[in-house]
């Protein structure tokens, strides 16, 4: 049976870590950092900008009104952003192999980039404490928002490369106008398109 992960900051430390820890180059050291900060004024505008904030808002805004199990946590946090701040954790770690691996699952490989940006909440096969499994859950689970943003540096052979993705998890919920009712899948992406498909991006791409 998986293991049920209980909310909490010992929770969440200790799970991040496991992650972290289970994707270690070898003969390396890990090291993980946990920030927590809180944004206003101009920097809360440049990071909103960054994420490109209206096309996620007017999702939040249709879950903060429909009946679901965020409604009320969607809500309240909407409020506390447009009152001028918001609070953004920033997990980082250190001589691990970062988000490495091919963009889709189906291209053979299911790299880490795969197992903790695109695949469902559920157990991963392998070795180690359920790295990103159930066990990368604690990160949306944690966000009020229900919203990650990652990035990583890794090498793909002995090039260097860069990566920024980012994944909403939301409930099901629907955008009406008077001329359309449009139904959304919980799952958004802060992404590039590239052949219609949903691919990360590089440093560079992102703005980073």
């Amino acid at each position: 049976q998986p293991e049920v992960i209980k909310p909490g900051v010992d929770g969440f430390v200790r799970v991040s870590i496991q992650n972290s820890f289970d994707r270690r180059v070898a003969n390396s050291h890990v090291r993980v950092e946990f920030e927590l900060k809180e944004l206003d004024g101009v920097e809360l505008r440049e990071f909103l900008e960054f994420v490109n904030w209206p096309t996620l808002e007017v999702q939040l805004d249709a879950l903060a009104s429909q009946k679901n199990h965020q409604q009320q946590q969607i809500a309240e946090s909407l409020e506390e952003l447009r009152s001028g701040k918001i609070r953004l954790l920033v997990v980082r770690d250190y001589g691990t192999e970062g988000l490495s691996g091919p963009e889709f699952s189906s291209q053979g490989v299911n790299g880490n980039f795969t197992k903790f940006g695109r695949d469902g909440m559920v157990p991963t096969e392998g070795v180690g404490g359920g790295a990103f499994g159930v066990g990368k859950s604690v990160f949306w689970n944690h966000s009020r928002l229900r919203t990650v943003i990652m990035s990583s540096r890794f090498l793909e052979g002995e090039l260097g490369r860069t990566r920024v993705f980012g994944r909403a998890y939301l409930p099901d919920h629907y955008l009406s106008t008077p001329e359309l009712v449009r139904q959304f899948e919980g799952h958004g992406f802060w992404c590039k398109i590239q052949d219609e498909m949903m691919h990360s991006m590089s440093f560079d791409e992102a703005g980073v």
